[in-house]
């Protein structure tokens, strides 16, 4: 048992180190047998958004709409990106790339070793949950009740469908169909 300041959003795992966000700004990594702290990290602000790992860095965001890539060892800020809004939607990373989901009504694709923006997407509305990459598509929910399909190698929009409520789940792609769940009490 370990106090990390109130938790919302999902752990992640990498070997033997559990990564977790707290609502209190902090940043922990815990012996994944014990739950002894490693090491944490202040982003001063908390942190609502499930993180991800690539390589040898760990990424989280907070309210503020901050992202750190961090080394996963030690804590150390390897980078950060200021996003214009707070980020509760998780990142995920997917082939090099982190692509991160925000209350500004964007998404920011990014190169997880170095921060660097790789593309910004303008969704049209909020971004509250996590998006989905299969093959070279980005699904981005947001709560106008839009999904929509993007490229990822060029950014330009495949196709939108128009749910009847808000749209904050992560959607699930399969070979043959989509699914995300709705404020609407329907399941698409």
């Amino acid at each position: 048992t370990q106090n990390v300041g109130g938790v919302v959003s999902s752990p992640v795992i990498d070997n033997d180190l559990l990564f977790v966000g707290g609502l209190d700004g902090k940043f922990y990594a815990l012996e994944a047998a014990y739950g002894s702290k490693k090491w944490s990290f202040d982003t001063g602000y908390p942190i609502r958004s499930s993180s991800c790992i690539v390589d040898d860095l760990v990424f989280c965001a907070n309210t503020n709409g901050t992202v750190f890539g961090l080394e996963k060892n030690s804590g150390v800020v390897r980078w950060k990106y200021q996003t214009n809004n707070a980020v509760f939607a998780g990142v995920t990373a997917s082939d090099g790339k982190l692509f991160i989901g925000s209350r500004d009504s964007n998404l920011y694709v990014l190169d997880a070793a170095s921060g660097y923006l790789v593309r910004k997407i303008a969704i049209g509305n909020k971004i509250m949950s996590s998006p989905t990459v299969v093959n070279d598509i980005v699904y981005v929910p947001s709560l106008d009740g839009s999904l929509s399909a993007f490229s990822i190698s060029d950014g330009s929009l495949k196709w939108k469908f128009h749910a009847k409520s808000a749209l904050n789940t992560t959607p699930i792609v399969t070979p043959n169909a989509i699914f995300v769940g709705s404020l609407d009490q329907f399941l698409y």
